[in-house]
């Protein structure tokens, strides 16, 4: 689990599986939760629990910026991820959320865009004290950039009682438990299967359709599949 995608994320040790771009995600989510054991097993009564996962983040940044690799790059966003797990300790203890309960959590991630935002400014000034090459930190600013204004839009439709969230995000029930599954496949099957091969006039409209409807019903069949009655065979085996 060390894939990831090097288009402009210096440092990458290895690409991801049969050119199936959206599993670069992966090697994350597994070093999150490894470190998400270490975290439940060791600190999760530790008042510096937070303070921990933002030091991690913050000198993997500093190492990321020094010396380009895919642990510290790793590393580094675990706060983001992190901070679902605070969020969720704040609400089942207290209930409800604002500025005063949040306000670690937004400036935890705030100073590891903070990081970055200096570095990508000045980092010709950097690059010629420290005697380092200079690189592109586009990604992680844009990422520590959503983490940080999704807390405080967040924070604002909670003061408005999450007025109409059951309506936008409720669709998502419908396909909450073949979701994993449409994660894996949606890629290959959507993008990398070709099937204008088997037409002679690719650009027509009727044929886009036809295309589109067929990887769309094989998609959702398969994840439904997989998941919903395959998985539970495999969990009952293994059990």
């Amino acid at each position: 689990m060390l894939q990831d995608y090097g288009t402009d994320k210096p440092g990458l040790w290895f690409t991801y599986f049969m050119r199936n771009s959206p599993l670069w995600s992966l090697s994350y989510e597994w070093w999150f939760y490894m470190l998400f054991f270490v975290f439940y097993k060791f600190l999760i009564r530790s008042p510096y629990r937070l303070l921990t996962a933002f030091m991690i983040s913050f000198v993997s940044g500093i190492t990321y910026i020094i010396y380009p690799n895919h642990a510290s790059l790793v590393f580094a966003y675990f706060i983001i991820w992190w901070t679902g797990y605070e969020a969720a300790d704040v609400y089942f203890k207290q209930k409800t959320f604002t500025f005063q309960n949040m306000k670690w959590l937004i400036a935890s991630n705030f100073a590891i865009l903070a990081l970055f935002m200096v570095y990508q400014f000045s980092q010709h000034q950097i690059e010629s004290a420290l005697g380092i090459e200079a690189i592109i930190v586009k990604k992680p600013i844009i990422h520590f950039s959503t983490c940080v204004f999704f807390l405080g839009f967040g924070l604002f439709w909670w003061r408005f009682q999450l007025i109409g969230f059951n309506q936008l995000m409720g669709v998502f029930l419908y396909v909450a438990p073949i979701s994993y599954a449409l994660y894996v496949l949606h890629f290959p099957i959507l993008k990398i299967w070709d099937l204008y091969k088997y037409f002679d006039y690719k650009e027509s409209l009727l044929n886009m359709v036809i295309v589109n409807s067929i990887r769309i019903t094989v998609l959702i069949t398969l994840s439904y599949l997989m998941e919903i009655k395959i998985q539970p065979i495999i969990n009952k085996y293994l059990k």
